[in-house]
């Protein structure tokens, strides 16, 4: 089983691969829709992404290394996914599986994307400091208590979901700013 924001993050991945008109459905489609689904832009935020940094280099890969097809597909036509990307889910879903859960979330399939070492995928997240360790660290440890923050913070706001995200940038901002500290400390 998926979660709902894995659903949502792979229906944007299918949206984004039909708008380009690309054949194949990669692991780079389904991280920029990660950096458009709000779960994801967590993730990646709360692991030091730089989001719009990280969405034009997605772009740009899209764009001049995947060719579009000649005509557009039709929207009821298979969907077809890279070896890849085929790669990456059954990762996640074995992780899922041993951890004793039972569905899968963007974080698992975030962190089985650094198992394609060669995917530009993991190459992009590298670029911005970002590792399997750090992806599972921050989804394991930091996640849970932020989204138990802004379950309690969540009450007394509008349940706007734009202002949840407002209130986890805050909370990681406060997370990171410690770090930040000490990193810049031991320079």
């Amino acid at each position: 089983m998926m979660s709902r924001s894995l659903m949502q993050a792979i229906a944007l991945a299918v949206m984004e691969m039909r708008s380009r008109r690309h054949e194949c459905l990669t692991v780079e489609h389904l991280l920029l829709a990660m950096t458009r689904e709000q779960l994801g832009r967590v993730i990646l935020k709360g692991c030091g992404a730089d989001i719009p940094a990280l969405r034009k280099d997605l772009e740009e890969y899209l764009s001049r290394y995947l060719p579009a097809m000649e005509a557009d597909p039709a929207p009821e036509s298979e969907i077809l996914q890279t070896e890849a990307l085929e790669r990456v889910l059954e990762h996640a879903v074995a992780h899922v599986h041993s951890s004793g859960r039972q569905q899968a979330d963007i974080g698992d399939v975030l962190a089985a994307m650094f198992h394609d070492a060669e995917s530009w995928a993991a190459y992009y997240l590298k670029k911005q400091g970002i590792d399997r360790l750090r992806v599972i660290e921050f989804v394991s440890h930091e996640l849970p208590e932020i989204l138990r923050q802004i379950a309690h913070k969540g009450k007394r706001s509008s349940g706007n979901p734009e202002a949840a995200e407002d209130v986890c940038v805050a909370l990681l901002q406060d997370q990171m700013r410690p770090l930040l500290l000490l990193k810049h400390s031991q320079v």
